[in-house]
């Protein structure tokens, strides 16, 4: 009802699918570790005269322990219309109860009328209204804790960390939403650290920066109660980005995941960055990092800038992904957006393995002046030297590998090359008006010998990766009037 001034994006129902597909396959890893937990403990109990065969009647006898043990408990925290809350229950199997809260009177009252509309009951789906921090806290102070807690705000959930954290089961997953994509881009670099705590570097890495300051945010929240968190799942989504991670109560990791944090160093003049971790690893465990300074990029000379911290553990977690595209194939119907979904998730899988942080094809081309460039050429060279290399899910022109800087960059010397052979070199009028830093890049001599013949291992993008958007002015709907 567009009357209604409780806010309802249609826009994000992608967000809506992943969510209800990534929660599902979270309560089917809970039941998991709970029959694992039972298992054990009765070969504890059984010592020598276990066998493998009691296995399937400790499972059928401990099936109501088991079932009520993995039976989720969900806060959604700024619900709005509840119609969230509602598809969660009606989707997610063995769900006991969710909380949708919100601060308005009016969206509470919408809340009620659509439990009543979904023949749901207010024991199923308890709305609750009041300041999502105020509840998250509180039921931490009595220790009711939840396994499952849904952050959708609109704008930062910087705000609501504190209280996630805290309020959370051991184990329990947040699902975490931000909408302020210009700040985490580099937009705006002071709002930025004060919401998060890290000074973004704009426009260099296609967004995956914004999701290691997001993430790196929900881990200092939770290092103050002696937590750390386990990203499942992280992506940059149309102005947004979504990140599941699970929260462990851990003091011992918690000393050593200072080792996952690091500072960036960007260059100001191309693309060359260096990560300088926090901590370096060694047979006795982690100590104090080391940084070998350089004042100027080896590759143009220009002077550095430092961005950071950020998270710089694994963002994606393949097997929580495989289960996921699992779920999404073999029910198409109930997710609308299964081809956008299934695009996204595998490039997703893809990225895993990477080091922090991508390439950005056309930044790369314009330091170098040059537009003679594609990201076929650029894979199948990678792929020739002997190197991995993988597409990006938040931009079709972005690219990881595994290659040193210095042989992505003579990637582009090769082909600009490659040009000239055929067209010639540019007028002498043209290279006067470069920038110093041009000059640099493109009269260093190369030291990789670079083929852009066709690799046999050369992959192309799934259909559905890089979808166009379905309508015009596709993008965040004003915010709900008060």
């Amino acid at each position: 009802d567009p009357t209604n001034k409780a806010f309802f994006n249609p826009i994000q129902e992608f967000n809506r699918d992943l969510s209800v597909a990534a929660i599902t396959i979270y309560q089917r890893i809970l039941k998991k570790e709970w029959e694992d937990r039972m298992v054990n403990k009765a070969k504890r109990q059984a010592k020598k005269e276990w066998k493998e065969e009691m296995k399937k009647t400790v499972l059928k006898n401990e099936q109501e322990t088991i079932k009520k043990k993995s039976s989720l408990k969900i806060i959604e925290g700024l619900s709005a219309t509840g119609l969230r809350s509602i598809r969660y229950f009606n989707e997610i199997p063995n769900v006991n109860h969710i909380v949708a809260n919100d601060l308005e009177e009016e969206a509470v009252e919408i809340i009620k009328k659509n439990i009543a509309n979904n023949n749901l009951t207010e024991e199923q789906i308890r709305p609750s209204k009041g300041d999502c921090n105020f509840l998250l806290h509180r039921l931490a102070s009595e220790n009711r804790l939840y396994d499952v807690i849904d952050l959708d705000p609109y704008g930062t959930a910087s705000p609501f960390l504190d209280g996630s954290v805290q309020c959370v089961k051991n184990g329990g997953l947040l699902c975490v939403t931000c909408t302020d994509m210009a700040v985490l881009a580099g937009n705006n670099p002071g709002t930025c650290f004060a919401k998060y705590g890290s000074v973004p570097l704009r426009g260099k890495y296609f967004n995956e920066m914004a999701l290691r300051i997001v993430l790196h945010a929900i881990q200092q929240s939770a290092s103050r109660y002696k937590k750390y968190i386990v990203p499942m799942l992280s992506l940059q989504i149309d102005y947004y980005l979504r990140v599941f991670v699970r929260v462990y109560h851990s003091p011992k990791h918690v000393k050593t995941i200072y080792q996952k944090i690091a500072n960036v160093f960007q260059c100001g003049g191309c693309p060359y960055y260096h990560v300088a971790p926090l901590a370096d690893e060694n047979s006795k465990g982690p100590k104090a990092g080391r940084f070998d300074g350089f004042s100027n990029c080896p590759e143009c000379q220009s002077r550095f800038r430092m961005g950071g911290p950020i998270y710089t553990g694994s963002i994606q977690d393949v097997s929580f992904i495989e289960d996921l595209m699992k779920l999404i194939k073999s029910n198409q119907s109930q997710f609308g957006t299964h081809r956008r979904c299934l695009g996204m998730l595998e490039i997703a899988k893809q990225e895993a393995s990477f080091p922090p942080l991508c390439f950005n094809l056309p930044y790369l081309c314009a330091a170098f002046k040059t537009a003679e460039l594609n990201l076929t050429d650029v894979q199948n060279a990678i792929l020739n030297g002997s190197f991995a290399f993988s597409r990006v899910h938040c931009h079709e022109n972005g690219f990881k590998t595994n290659a040193p800087h210095s042989f992505v960059f003579n990637i582009v010397r090769a082909a600009i090359k490659r040009y000239e052979d055929i067209h010639g070199p540019p007028s002498e009028k043209r290279k006067r008006k470069y920038a110093d830093s041009v000059r640099h890049l493109r009269e260093k001599a190369s030291t990789n010998d670079i083929s852009f013949d066709h690799h046999s291992n050369f992959h192309r993008l799934q259909p559905g990766s890089f979808l166009p958007n379905p309508e015009a002015n596709w993008g965040p709907q004003a915010r709900p009037s008060n």
